[in-house]
């Protein structure tokens, strides 16, 4: 199997995908002290997140950066939704819920 040589933007690119991930492993242990409800939920979205990570991590190498980076701009999102959720603000998890039941 080659390697591929990636381009300078998508070494950087894949330099913040790594960043995003401890931003979501950091709100994932920010999240233990909160409800069990919202602990619960973030710990949905940071598997996803961790999961959606590694397959960026997996394709750039080995070809596909541009659809690696299609998958980071979830996980950007993901990384959003765990920041804010994992703050100690009980509000912020009822409005987040409430959002969704209303989508």
């Amino acid at each position: 199997m080659s390697k591929h040589t990636l381009s300078a933007r998508n070494r950087i690119a894949l330099k913040e995908t790594r960043h995003i991930l401890k931003i979501v492993r950091a709100a994932r242990q920010r999240s233990i002290i909160l409800p069990l409800k919202a602990h619960e939920v973030i710990e949905g979205l940071a598997l996803k997140a961790e999961k959606t990570a590694k397959a960026v991590l997996h394709l750039a190498p080995k070809g596909y950066p541009e659809d690696g980076l299609i998958l980071a701009r979830s996980l950007a999102g993901l990384a959003i939704d765990l920041s804010y959720l994992s703050a100690n603000d009980p509000e912020r998890f009822k409005t987040y819920v409430a959002v969704g039941l209303n989508a």
